[in-house]
């Protein structure tokens, strides 16, 4: 996997004062997340997990009380950790670092989970290489992710054309992403696509767009933003009021091998 672009960096933006009402998810949502994982991740077989690319810690606390679980949350981003650490608990613990670079010992983590940040890691080889290293023997590690294939699912999208291209560019293909993730030592488990609930309305959907949470519409200018929102809006005043937004969402599940080699 070669690198890619930067990153988005969210200390260079205000995005994370929008997050976590932007990106809120509903328990019932949670709840499908977790036992979509559990169905191929025993819970008896979790004690630590590194929720990689934690954010606002939206799945941190989650993951914990599922799994019964200490959680050692990561993120580059000052900016999200602090919004993240305002919801601690003695069960969490929040490490401000790269996914290529992870201060962990070696076969310390039984699950990794790694929600909506694949796209946003630029050398996806290493940290490939750092999660294989971290986990334990036997350990899994769960992505989350839009894909390729899932982006024509996306509702706003076709009205950001920016953002459209952006998103083409950055996110993974689905046979890449297991080829690459294969390539550092881990196996493919199971994989997925999920019906995600983004809102309860289309005029819900636009409110939340226009919250301009989405890395892919920070990355876009100011007017083609606002020209995009006058069209969203317009497109979702004339849908169905009860119609509720939904978006394709990936998860694969990897596992390392049982035989793996300690370098400690």
């Amino acid at each position: 996997m070669p690198a890619t672009r930067p990153a988005f960096d969210y200390d260079a933006s205000d995005v994370h004062l929008r997050y976590a009402e932007a990106r809120h998810l509903a328990p019932h949502t949670v709840a499908m997340w977790l036992d979509a994982i559990g169905r191929h991740v025993p819970r008896a077989e979790v004690a630590t997990i590194v929720d990689l690319g934690c954010g606002t810690g939206r799945f941190s606390a989650a993951l914990g009380g599922y799994f019964s679980a200490r959680v050692i949350a990561v993120d580059p981003s000052r900016n999200m950790l602090n919004v993240a650490a305002a919801g601690v608990n003695e069960r969490l613990a929040f490490v401000q670092a790269r996914a290529d670079h992870l201060p962990l010992r070696d076969n310390c983590a039984d699950l990794f989970f790694a929600s909506m940040v694949w796209h946003h890691i630029p050398d996806k080889q290493q940290a490939g290489c750092e999660i294989s290293r971290v986990l334990r023997p036997g350990g899994f590690l769960c992505i989350r992710t839009p894909t390729r294939e899932t982006l024509p699912s996306v509702l706003h999208l076709p009205f950001f054309p920016s953002a459209r291209l952006h998103s083409e560019q950055i996110m993974p293909r689905r046979q890449d992403l297991i080829s690459g993730v294969a390539d550092c030592g881990l196996e493919l488990a199971h994989h997925n696509v999920l019906r995600h609930p983004q809102a309860s309305s289309p005029s819900a959907y636009a409110d939340r767009v226009a919250l301009r949470s989405f890395s892919d519409l920070a990355s876009i200018s100011d007017e083609e933003f606002r020209q995009g929102m006058v069209e969203l809006r317009r497109h979702c005043a004339a849908a169905s009021r009860d119609q509720e937004i939904a978006v394709d969402v990936d998860l694969f599940v990897f596992r390392s091998s049982l035989e793996k080699e300690s370098s400690e």
